[in-house]
């Protein structure tokens, strides 16, 4: 009986995770910013107080919860969490420009 719960629980969190990283990867293609939007968080807040529903009712394991999320993170991006953290860290690597730092603040413009 429980092991059935449970493997309905993981089923149910696949599928959230899976349309919760979906929207990110549609955000991501549109080459919109990949920024918290209230609606992510939303969404987001709710995966995580299920992912805690489930760690609480002793269905799952945080083993288990970690297992759900790489599969279906690997299902939408074909990569791991890692990778795609890497890649997203590389692609916003762009040092910023001190350059206009360099003059002291009395001769600097405030428009």
């Amino acid at each position: 009986m429980v092991d059935q719960r449970r493997r309905r629980y993981l089923v149910k969190l696949a599928a959230n995770l899976k349309v919760f990283y979906a929207a990110q990867l549609q955000e991501q293609e549109a080459s919109t910013k990949v920024t918290a939007t209230k609606t992510s968080e939303k969404a987001k807040d709710q995966l995580d107080g299920f992912m805690e529903a489930g760690l609480i009712s002793q269905l799952v394991n945080k083993a288990d919860l970690q297992k759900t999320m790489e599969d279906a993170h690997f299902d939408v991006f074909k990569m791991t969490r890692d990778a795609r953290s890497k890649q997203r860290s590389e692609e916003t690597d762009d040092a910023p420009d001190w350059s206009t730092y360099d003059a002291p603040t009395i001769f600097r413009k405030t428009d």
